[in-house]
């Protein structure tokens, strides 16, 4: 779950919602936000005091609001509509990566 507000003035804003609906633990290294050709936009904080990633257990949503870079002012052009010009990339603890570029809302 994805949502975004911000100005230049204010700065950019995302709040990620990721969501364990599965029967095991997520074991999570990295959230990135890129733009469409890969620039580097921002990152969740992904490690606790203890270890250097996250554990989502099953059923369990974490939910966090991170600052985002307007680089090539991505924002401006696209705020109303981000699909397909920013996306999260999520790699888990073997270095597999998921990405995701739909879902934010529209309007």
């Amino acid at each position: 779950m994805l949502d975004y507000w911000g100005n230049d003035e204010d700065g950019h804003h995302l709040r990620i919602s990721i969501v364990n609906v599965g029967r095991l633990p997520i074991y999570i290294k990295q959230v990135e936000v890129k733009d469409k050709k890969g620039i580097f936009l921002g990152s969740m904080n992904t490690f606790d005091m203890d270890k250097n990633f996250l554990i989502i257990s099953p059923n369990e949503v974490l939910a966090q609001e991170i600052s985002v870079e307007n680089k090539h002012r991505v924002f401006d052009k696209f705020g109303t509509d981000l699909n397909g010009h920013i996306k999260v990339v999520i790699t888990d603890l073997e270095g597999e990566k998921y990405s995701f570029s739909k879902g934010w809302p529209v309007g």
